[in-house]
């Protein structure tokens, strides 16, 4: 297979690239050892990997010349999907990330800043987001199929996950991501979220966190006042808005 001239690789989207892709991987696949892969690390790997991909794109794209910049994503897309979790790879080395939603093999939803946002980014088909699914809950002992379609499962950095295929879910396999931050948050960040407001002056300060014990780096000296909103559903007009406040001295 070759792709057709002028067909940009930045898109994930394009059909011709996605089947340029699984083309590839098929052939990686064939040339590949398997069993003596399993027992590497990617890291160990991934160089004289990276060379049989290349060897195999050229193969694919005499009749079409692709760029070293398009040549390098389509290594590391069949890199991911030889190692990780395919298309989800990006996503998931993003920090700023902090969800995200596969609604369909072809519509992918990502958290940023609080903001739900659509990406360029897609699987194949059903059957490729189902084989990253299914690859998900082998890493943690569990299994998803027709008779157990729904299952809830942890990724090794800690990020919850949620799966549902046919037939729970009417179209198509569906996939949620829920991540955790990675880095601890300090006063600064509760003040600019209006969660703590400084109220007061002092010299020193030694705060920790009201449940988890975590100390607050860097706080200013002075009096806060954390303040916890959430919405609690009434009996009759549906959910109101419900605030508690504490103060916190730091001395």
């Amino acid at each position: 297979m070759s792709l057709t001239p002028g067909t940009a690789l930045d898109s994930s989207r394009s059909h011709e690239y996605q089947q340029l892709k699984t083309s590839v991987h098929q052939e990686l696949l064939n040339q590949l050892n398997l069993e003596r892969l399993t027992r590497v690390k990617r890291e160990d790997a991934e160089p004289e990997i990276r060379r049989v991909i290349a060897v195999i794109i050229e193969g694919f794209t005499k009749a079409s010349p692709m760029s070293m910049l398009e040549r390098e994503t389509l290594v590391s897309d069949v890199l991911n999907e030889l190692f990780g979790l395919g298309p989800l790879e990006a996503l998931l080395r993003d920090p700023n990330v902090s969800d995200i939603l596969v609604n369909r093999f072809d519509r992918i939803y990502v958290e940023r800043e609080g903001r739900l946002e659509e990406t360029d980014i897609t699987f194949k088909d059903d059957r490729h987001l189902l084989q990253i699914i299914e690859r998900i809950v082998s890493m943690v002992g569990r299994r998803i199929d027709e008779s157990s379609p729904m299952v809830d499962a942890r990724l090794q950095d800690g990020s919850r996950v949620n799966a549902i295929i046919p037939p729970l879910a009417l179209d198509g396999p569906v996939l949620s991501i829920r991540r955790f931050r990675t880095d601890r948050i300090g006063p600064q960040d509760l003040v600019a979220r209006d969660s703590l407001t400084n109220t007061g002056d002092a010299k020193k300060w030694e705060v920790y966190a009201y449940t988890k014990d975590i100390p607050l780096q860097n706080v200013a000296p002075g009096r806060y006042l954390l303040r916890v909103e959430a919405s609690v559903r009434g009996n009759q007009n549906g959910t109101s808005p419900v605030a508690r406040e504490t103060l916190i001295t730091v001395r």
